[in-house]
């Protein structure tokens, strides 16, 4: 959808949610929803191409309740327990779940044989490659501050290593990439 932007306030979205699910890959507002089809595929594939109903949706709405600090916020946002995780499971049949059905995904961990209903949910080369937040009293010095992590997430999961993956994924060009991505938070400040 080039040359189209829907620019309401979000500020509800905070109250309402908690946080914004930036992190879904379906649209928020119904109107882009329906004119980008999302309805045919919720009808044809099921919640995962929902808004409101996919895995990582299910995840913040249960989990949300328990961020009372910025590591539980940190621990949130990178998390990936698939297998363990009964809400990881949406359109898996062997295995019974995805990496990808989970708040920081690690498609890289999923098997190569695997079925699934749609092919998003099997083993590729697509993880969340980040994560970073702000708040309000980061901002309140009249400074921009973040919390940074680069790097697929290793909180629940072994650190990704182009050493230690499939090959298929390992012949991949990656040349001055680091070979293992085990990074620290970071707080980035801007002025």
């Amino acid at each position: 959808m080039r040359r189209l932007a829907v620019t309401p306030s979000t500020n509800f979205l905070y109250v309402r949610c908690m946080c914004v699910r930036a992190l879904s890959c379906s649209a928020y507002f119904p109107f882009i929803f329906n004119i980008t089809g999302g309805v045919a595929l919720v009808q044809q594939f099921g919640p995962w191409f929902s808004w409101a109903n996919t895995s990582r949706a299910n995840i913040f709405r249960r989990d949300h309740v328990k961020v009372t600090d910025d590591a539980s916020f940190k621990r949130l946002i990178r998390y990936n327990d698939f297998e363990s995780d009964p809400l990881s499971t949406q359109g898996c049949t062997q295995p019974p779940s995805s990496a990808e059905n989970a708040i920081a995904c690690r498609d890289d961990l999923n098997p190569i044989n695997g079925t699934y209903s749609i092919s998003a949910l099997g083993h590729r080369d697509h993880v969340a490659i980040d994560a970073k937040y702000t708040s309000y009293a980061r901002m309140a010095n009249g400074g921009l501050t973040a919390a940074t992590q680069a790097g697929p997430t290793y909180d629940q999961q072994p650190v990704f290593s182009f050493s230690n993956t499939t090959p298929d994924l390992a012949s991949l060009p990656h040349y001055g990439l680091p070979d293992t991505w085990k990074f620290p938070w970071m707080e980035v400040t801007w002025n």
